[in-house]
């Protein structure tokens, strides 16, 4: 049995793949769906920075399911692209 080395691609085409993925959920949640977490932009953040941190209310699927799922996509988005096991971890941290 051979193994085919994936030729490596640059990494700012895995980082252009992960922002899209994300920007295309934002934009379905904001737009589409018309969540009110979607809705973010300098004036959330700056609302976010004067009054600090605040415990979320995702429900179970969301913290134990999606955000799981989301980081092992990006993971293998940049292992399907050339990277090592070290060298994929970053973009699954960065992106989230």
């Amino acid at each position: 049995m051979t193994t085919r080395i994936q030729p490596r691609k640059p990494w700012w085409w895995v980082a252009l793949k992960v922002t899209t993925a994300n920007a295309v959920t934002t934009a379905a949640d904001r737009y589409v769906l018309k969540y009110d977490y979607a809705n973010v932009g300098f004036n959330s953040w700056a609302h976010n920075i004067k009054t600090g941190w605040e415990w979320d209310i995702d429900r179970f699927g969301m913290n134990f399911f999606f955000h799981p799922y989301a980081g092992a996509s990006y993971y293998n988005s940049a292992l399907s692209s050339g990277y090592n096991f070290y060298q994929s971890i970053p973009f699954a941290i960065g992106a989230v």
